[in-house]
Protein backbone atom coordinates (compact mmCIF):
# COMPACT_ATOMS: atom_id res chain seq x y z
CA UNK A 1 0.00 0.00 0.00
CA UNK A 2 2.70 2.42 1.14
CA UNK A 3 4.71 1.34 -2.19
CA UNK A 4 1.01 2.49 -4.10
CA UNK A 5 1.06 5.61 -2.08
CA UNK A 6 4.67 6.50 -2.86
CA UNK A 7 4.28 6.09 -6.54
CA UNK A 8 1.03 7.69 -7.17
CA UNK A 9 3.23 10.65 -5.20
CA UNK A 10 6.14 10.99 -7.19
CA UNK A 11 3.84 11.13 -10.78
CA UNK A 12 1.68 13.67 -9.56
CA UNK A 13 4.96 15.59 -8.74
CA UNK A 14 6.37 15.12 -11.69
CA UNK A 15 3.20 16.01 -13.91
CA UNK A 16 3.47 19.05 -11.73
CA UNK A 17 6.72 19.90 -12.56
CA UNK A 18 6.27 19.18 -16.46
CA UNK A 19 3.12 21.10 -16.53
CA UNK A 20 4.89 24.38 -14.60
CA UNK A 21 8.14 23.64 -17.20
CA UNK A 22 6.18 23.91 -20.21
CA UNK A 23 4.11 26.95 -19.31
CA UNK A 24 7.52 29.27 -18.05
CA UNK A 25 9.04 27.64 -21.93
CA UNK A 26 6.22 29.20 -23.51
CA UNK A 27 6.35 32.30 -21.78
CA UNK A 28 9.75 32.57 -22.62
CA UNK A 29 9.60 31.29 -26.04
CA UNK A 30 6.80 34.16 -26.09
CA UNK A 31 9.23 36.74 -24.85
CA UNK A 32 12.13 36.06 -26.75
CA UNK A 33 9.51 35.85 -30.21
CA UNK A 34 8.34 39.17 -29.24
CA UNK A 35 11.77 40.70 -28.60
CA UNK A 36 13.15 39.43 -32.37
CA UNK A 37 10.19 40.97 -33.62
CA UNK A 38 10.90 44.46 -31.70
CA UNK A 39 14.51 44.14 -33.30
CA UNK A 40 13.31 43.85 -36.97
CA UNK A 41 10.78 46.84 -36.20
CA UNK A 42 13.67 48.95 -35.01
CA UNK A 43 15.84 47.85 -38.10
CA UNK A 44 12.91 49.21 -40.23
CA UNK A 45 12.34 52.40 -38.52
CA UNK A 46 16.37 53.03 -39.56
CA UNK A 47 15.80 51.73 -42.96
CA UNK A 48 13.06 54.47 -43.26
CA UNK A 49 15.46 57.44 -41.56
CA UNK A 50 18.07 57.29 -45.17
CA UNK A 51 17.62 59.56 -47.69
CA UNK A 52 17.37 57.22 -50.39
CA UNK A 53 13.88 57.25 -51.02
CA UNK A 54 11.67 57.70 -53.21
CA UNK A 55 12.70 55.75 -56.45
CA UNK A 56 12.42 57.43 -59.64
CA UNK A 57 12.11 55.55 -63.02
CA UNK A 58 12.67 56.98 -65.90
CA UNK A 59 10.91 56.51 -69.36
CA UNK A 60 13.80 56.72 -72.64
CA UNK A 61 11.27 57.33 -75.37
CA UNK A 62 10.59 60.75 -73.59
CA UNK A 63 12.46 63.84 -74.10
CA UNK A 64 11.77 65.18 -70.44
CA UNK A 65 11.08 61.57 -68.84
CA UNK A 66 8.41 61.59 -66.50
CA UNK A 67 8.93 60.76 -62.81
CA UNK A 68 6.83 57.63 -61.23
CA UNK A 69 7.47 57.76 -57.61
CA UNK A 70 7.54 54.23 -55.72
CA UNK A 71 7.91 54.74 -51.77
CA UNK A 72 9.27 52.06 -49.63
CA UNK A 73 6.91 50.65 -47.99
CA UNK A 74 8.37 50.33 -44.72
CA UNK A 75 6.11 47.19 -43.64
CA UNK A 76 7.28 44.32 -46.51
CA UNK A 77 9.57 43.55 -44.36
CA UNK A 78 7.18 43.08 -41.42
CA UNK A 79 4.52 41.64 -43.75
CA UNK A 80 6.71 38.94 -45.04
CA UNK A 81 8.11 37.82 -41.36
CA UNK A 82 4.73 38.01 -39.93
CA UNK A 83 2.09 35.96 -41.02
CA UNK A 84 -1.69 38.18 -41.09
CA UNK A 85 0.33 41.26 -40.33
CA UNK A 86 -2.11 44.56 -40.17
CA UNK A 87 0.02 47.19 -37.53
CA UNK A 88 2.29 48.10 -34.70
CA UNK A 89 0.95 49.13 -31.14
CA UNK A 90 3.05 51.24 -28.86
CA UNK A 91 2.27 53.21 -25.70
CA UNK A 92 5.05 55.07 -23.97
CA UNK A 93 5.73 54.08 -20.22
CA UNK A 94 4.44 50.49 -20.42
CA UNK A 95 5.82 47.59 -22.43
CA UNK A 96 3.42 47.60 -25.16
CA UNK A 97 5.58 47.62 -28.36
CA UNK A 98 3.97 44.87 -30.37
CA UNK A 99 3.07 43.69 -33.76
CA UNK A 100 -0.69 43.58 -34.80
CA UNK A 101 -2.54 40.18 -36.87
CA UNK A 102 -5.81 39.07 -37.68
CA UNK A 103 -7.37 36.22 -38.66
CA UNK A 104 -11.18 35.08 -39.44
CA UNK A 105 -12.25 35.11 -36.01
CA UNK A 106 -11.65 36.65 -32.56
CA UNK A 107 -10.52 32.96 -31.14
CA UNK A 108 -7.76 31.80 -33.01
CA UNK A 109 -4.87 34.61 -31.60
CA UNK A 110 -6.40 33.31 -28.00
CA UNK A 111 -3.93 30.92 -28.36
CA UNK A 112 -1.51 31.18 -31.17
CA UNK A 113 1.49 33.50 -31.36
CA UNK A 114 3.01 34.84 -34.41
CA UNK A 115 4.34 32.15 -35.95
CA UNK A 116 1.23 30.79 -35.71
CA UNK A 117 1.99 27.96 -32.91
CA UNK A 118 -0.29 26.88 -29.69
CA UNK A 119 1.04 29.64 -26.78
CA UNK A 120 -0.85 30.49 -23.82
CA UNK A 121 0.14 34.09 -24.61
CA UNK A 122 -1.46 34.36 -28.09
CA UNK A 123 -0.79 37.61 -29.65
CA UNK A 124 -2.09 41.00 -29.72
CA UNK A 125 -5.10 41.14 -32.26
CA UNK A 126 -7.53 43.02 -34.73
CA UNK A 127 -10.71 42.55 -34.33
CA UNK A 128 -12.38 39.85 -37.32
CA UNK A 129 -14.70 43.40 -38.88
CA UNK A 130 -11.87 45.44 -38.90
CA UNK A 131 -10.47 46.43 -42.54
CA UNK A 132 -7.14 47.57 -41.09
CA UNK A 133 -7.38 50.93 -43.19
CA UNK A 134 -8.11 54.19 -42.90
CA UNK A 135 -11.70 53.59 -43.45
CA UNK A 136 -12.36 51.79 -40.07
CA UNK A 137 -14.24 53.86 -38.44
CA UNK A 138 -13.79 51.85 -35.04
CA UNK A 139 -10.73 50.14 -34.53
CA UNK A 140 -11.02 47.01 -31.91
CA UNK A 141 -7.57 45.10 -30.88
CA UNK A 142 -7.35 42.71 -28.36
CA UNK A 143 -4.53 41.08 -25.65
CA UNK A 144 -3.90 38.98 -22.79
CA UNK A 145 -3.54 39.68 -19.45
CA UNK A 146 -0.03 38.37 -18.38
CA UNK A 147 1.38 37.71 -15.18
CA UNK A 148 4.77 38.74 -16.26
CA UNK A 149 3.05 41.79 -17.62
CA UNK A 150 3.65 41.13 -21.06
CA UNK A 151 1.11 41.82 -23.69
CA UNK A 152 -1.88 43.76 -22.49
CA UNK A 153 -0.86 44.04 -19.24
CA UNK A 154 0.10 47.32 -18.56
CA UNK A 155 -3.51 48.87 -20.13
CA UNK A 156 -4.37 48.44 -16.73
CA UNK A 157 -2.41 51.53 -15.71
CA UNK A 158 -4.99 53.38 -16.95
CA UNK A 159 -6.85 52.36 -13.83
CA UNK A 160 -4.28 55.25 -12.47
CA UNK A 161 -5.50 58.95 -12.79
CA UNK A 162 -2.20 60.02 -12.88
CA UNK A 163 -0.98 57.57 -15.53
CA UNK A 164 -4.45 58.40 -17.57
CA UNK A 165 -3.34 62.32 -17.66
CA UNK A 166 0.40 62.39 -18.28
CA UNK A 167 -0.06 59.10 -21.29
CA UNK A 168 -2.91 59.93 -23.14
CA UNK A 169 -1.12 59.45 -26.98
CA UNK A 170 -1.41 55.59 -28.53
CA UNK A 171 1.04 55.27 -31.48
CA UNK A 172 -0.82 52.65 -33.93
CA UNK A 173 1.07 52.06 -37.62
CA UNK A 174 -1.25 50.37 -40.21
CA UNK A 175 -0.20 48.86 -42.67
CA UNK A 176 -0.54 52.56 -44.30
CA UNK A 177 -0.02 55.31 -42.41
CA UNK A 178 1.16 56.10 -38.98
CA UNK A 179 -1.29 57.59 -36.48
CA UNK A 180 -1.72 59.23 -32.65
CA UNK A 181 -4.53 58.42 -30.93
CA UNK A 182 -5.67 60.09 -27.52
CA UNK A 183 -7.16 58.12 -24.76
CA UNK A 184 -10.24 59.35 -23.60
CA UNK A 185 -11.94 56.66 -21.49
CA UNK A 186 -10.78 54.08 -19.62
CA UNK A 187 -13.02 51.40 -17.18
CA UNK A 188 -13.28 47.95 -16.71
CA UNK A 189 -16.58 46.13 -16.74
CA UNK A 190 -17.95 42.55 -16.49
CA UNK A 191 -17.70 40.32 -19.66
CA UNK A 192 -21.09 38.72 -18.44
CA UNK A 193 -22.88 41.97 -18.78
CA UNK A 194 -21.24 44.40 -21.20
CA UNK A 195 -20.89 43.88 -25.26
CA UNK A 196 -18.80 46.31 -26.92
CA UNK A 197 -20.14 47.84 -29.80
CA UNK A 198 -18.16 47.66 -33.10
CA UNK A 199 -20.80 50.35 -34.88
CA UNK A 200 -20.15 53.57 -33.29
CA UNK A 201 -21.99 57.02 -33.27
CA UNK A 202 -22.95 59.98 -30.75
CA UNK A 203 -25.03 57.59 -28.46
CA UNK A 204 -22.48 54.19 -28.79
CA UNK A 205 -19.64 57.07 -28.05
CA UNK A 206 -21.22 59.13 -25.36
CA UNK A 207 -21.78 55.77 -23.67
CA UNK A 208 -17.67 55.12 -23.70
CA UNK A 209 -16.89 58.39 -22.35
CA UNK A 210 -19.54 58.38 -19.62
CA UNK A 211 -18.22 54.89 -18.20
CA UNK A 212 -14.87 56.36 -17.88
CA UNK A 213 -13.39 56.85 -14.24
CA UNK A 214 -11.51 59.48 -15.52
CA UNK A 215 -12.92 62.68 -17.57
CA UNK A 216 -12.07 64.36 -20.36
CA UNK A 217 -12.97 67.48 -22.50
CA UNK A 218 -13.28 64.99 -25.95
CA UNK A 219 -16.89 65.68 -27.39
CA UNK A 220 -17.66 63.41 -30.23
CA UNK A 221 -17.99 64.53 -33.62
CA UNK A 222 -19.02 62.23 -36.52
CA UNK A 223 -16.20 61.25 -38.69
CA UNK A 224 -14.32 60.92 -35.70
CA UNK A 225 -12.25 57.38 -35.57
CA UNK A 226 -11.93 55.75 -32.47
CA UNK A 227 -9.74 52.81 -31.44
CA UNK A 228 -10.67 50.38 -28.67
CA UNK A 229 -8.04 48.09 -26.85
CA UNK A 230 -9.47 45.38 -24.37
CA UNK A 231 -7.77 42.81 -21.94
CA UNK A 232 -8.45 41.13 -19.09
CA UNK A 233 -9.15 42.85 -15.41
CA UNK A 234 -9.54 40.79 -12.44
CA UNK A 235 -11.04 43.59 -10.05
CA UNK A 236 -14.69 41.73 -10.94
CA UNK A 237 -15.55 38.45 -12.02
CA UNK A 238 -14.77 38.04 -15.70
CA UNK A 239 -13.43 41.44 -15.85
CA UNK A 240 -12.59 43.14 -18.72
CA UNK A 241 -10.22 46.73 -18.84
CA UNK A 242 -11.53 48.94 -21.90
CA UNK A 243 -9.51 52.27 -23.20
CA UNK A 244 -10.83 53.83 -25.70
CA UNK A 245 -9.12 56.84 -27.68
CA UNK A 246 -9.73 59.25 -30.85
CA UNK A 247 -7.30 59.61 -34.03
CA UNK A 248 -5.77 63.02 -33.38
Amino acid sequence: MKTLVSSTFVLILFFSIFFATSIRQDRAISQNEIKTLQTLKSEIMTKEEKDDFPTYIKENNLQEPSQFVFDYNPNIDLINEIENYVGWIQIKNTRINYPVVKAKNNDYYLNHNYDLEENIAGAIFMDRRNLANEFDKHTIIYGHYMKNGSMFTDINNYLQEDFFNENKILSFKDLYNDYEYEVISAYYVSADDYILDYEINDEVVNKFISNSLFKTDYQYQNGDRILTLSTCNYILNNGRMIVHAVKK
